[in-house]
């Protein structure tokens, strides 16, 4: 992050993002993890709201897709790691449990996740919505340079319905 903030040039910015962005793609919790304590998701925000430091499309295409991914794994960073989550949600070599008489076939079991890890529960979605993602949200998707924003339409209503799901009680504007 500090590359990012330190960077002189947009172009090297944008670099230094998409190094990180790839650092946070998949299904290392760990790093997640270690990035959200670090306040990650609160500097992405400000990526996204500071269009005079960081007016690149690229950087917002990659910023709202890096959001969309830490919200896809929100309900998962209780979780020591993907193993875990899996386990503990019948999830066997791809295969759901669909029936007990199924489920009773593997050895499925339910785990105590560690304290330390029940901080994590929704933080993704409640930095989001305590940072005012959904007013910029909108605020991308009233733009009349629609060509540069269709790429991130499809991400910016994937956040926002999961946010609405997660929290019946938001507020939308008509789009």
């Amino acid at each position: 992050m500090n590359s990012i903030i330190k960077e002189e040039t947009l172009a090297n910015k944008e670099g230094a993002l998409s190094a990180l962005t790839s650092i946070l793609k998949g299904d290392c919790l760990d790093i997640k993890r270690n990035f959200i304590e670090a306040e990650g998701i609160e500097f992405l925000l400000e990526i996204i709201k500071n269009d005079a430091k960081y007016n690149s499309a690229k950087m917002r295409t990659k910023t709202i897709t890096t959001l969309s991914e830490f919200v896809y794994y929100d309900d998962k960073y209780i979780y020591p790691d993907m193993a875990e989550y899996n386990r503990s949600n019948n999830l066997i070599s791809g295969h759901l449990a669909l029936d007990k008489k199924e489920e009773a076939k593997f050895d499925v079991y339910k785990p105590k996740m560690p304290e330390e890890l029940a901080k994590f529960k929704d933080i993704a979605k409640n930095k989001l919505i305590e940072n005012g993602f959904i007013d910029h949200a909108f605020k991308f998707l009233d733009t009349n340079n629609f060509k540069s924003m269709m790429d991130l339409r499809p991400s910016l209503f994937s956040i926002l319905i999961t946010l609405i799901q997660y929290d019946s009680k938001l507020k939308l504007k008509e789009v």
